[in-house]
């Protein structure tokens, strides 16, 4: 946006029909996503979908998940979409999450996670850096620009998968973290994961996977039968998997969710009795109440955990070897 403020607040209101065509006018430009001409921002499944989704949202639009306490029903949701996730890429019963507002803010918290633990664990670490390549979500370049941590960007090989030669040659003493894609955005191929896994155990560092746009599809997939290689927890060396649920969740926007295992600083506390932090939360208890904050952003969409919880529990089921909505 420029400097030219030529826009002030009204000095009188509009009535609701006003207001409704108002909004039907500005987005007549708007790109067909109803027809499926909006791959990569609007995931769609029907109109009866559409509707539960709309229906769900509109419980949740006054609520705050700033107080669990206050909000019993936001702490269950996020609790049972996190533990459904875990289960679903095959994390094991030590895993920990958070449902995010984006596939921006999962991946933030697992850039911050590896620099965290490399703070404290690795005290030869001078400028984190982190390898991915090319064909790698540009969200990882906006999460390690936040965090000062370097981004190495490697080459794709014949296949469009990353090069594990090139990502070898780059792993140093400040190497932090590797990236792979499940699948990537420009050629929807999964990155040799299982090869990657392989390089993280033997330079002990980790490996974050995004799979925002593969995690709510290829593990049914894999339970369709197609041959989907390896990308989940069950590759020794992941400690950290994104995956969105406002993507092939079919959940409202915006909605993520970030899954991480034993040895990821997720699971990590530091801190005294009264003042706590981790790299997803901030807690005080000096503040007249327990306050607990999150690092990015706290008071994300609350109507997404209604939405993500439905996606999880009452949407998606497979039987019969066909994947159904019921």
């Amino acid at each position: 946006m420029g400097n030219d403020h030529k826009y002030s607040l009204p000095e009188k209101g509009v009535n609701r029909e006003n207001l409704i065509n108002e909004l039907e006018e500005a987005r007549s430009a708007d790109v067909g996503w109803k027809e499926g001409r909006s791959f990569g921002l609007v995931y769609r499944a029907g109109d009866n979908l559409d509707k539960v989704i709309r229906d769900v949202y509109t419980h949740y639009i006054h609520s705050n998940a700033l107080d669990p306490k206050a909000f019993p029903s936001l702490k269950k949701f996020e609790t049972e979409v996190v533990s459904a996730t875990a289960n679903l890429l095959n994390a094991g019963e030590n895993a920990v999450g958070t449902v995010t507002s984006g596939g921006s803010e999962s991946q933030l918290l697992a850039v911050k996670s590896s620099r965290d633990q490399a703070r404290s664990e690795r005290s030869k670490v001078g400028n984190p850096e982190i390898i991915m390549p090319a064909s790698a979500h540009p969200s990882l370049d906006k999460a390690a620009h936040y965090l000062g941590v370097k981004v190495v960007r490697i080459p794709l090989d014949e296949d469009f998968k990353a090069d594990l030669d090139a990502v070898r040659q780059a792993i140093n003493p400040n190497t932090i973290m590797l990236v792979g894609s499940a699948p990537a955005y420009p050629h929807g191929v999964v990155d040799p994961i299982k090869e990657m896994g392989a390089l993280a155990v033997e330079n002990n560092i980790n490996l974050h996977v995004d799979a925002s746009l593969g995690g709510y599809m290829l593990p049914f997939m894999e339970r369709l039968g197609y041959r989907i290689p390896p990308f989940d927890f069950r590759v020794p060396g992941v400690t950290s998997i994104s995956a969105d649920l406002h993507k092939y969740g079919f959940a409202a926007k915006g909605a993520s969710t970030g899954i991480a295992v034993t040895g990821c600083a997720w699971k990590t506390g530091r801190g005294s009795a009264t003042w706590k932090a981790s790299p997803m939360y901030a807690a005080n208890a000096k503040w007249g109440y327990r306050a607990r904050r999150r690092f990015q952003k706290q008071e994300k969409k609350e109507t997404t955990f209604g939405s993500g919880w439905n996606a999880c529990f009452k949407k998606p089921y497979i039987a019969n070897n066909q994947l159904s909505l019921q």
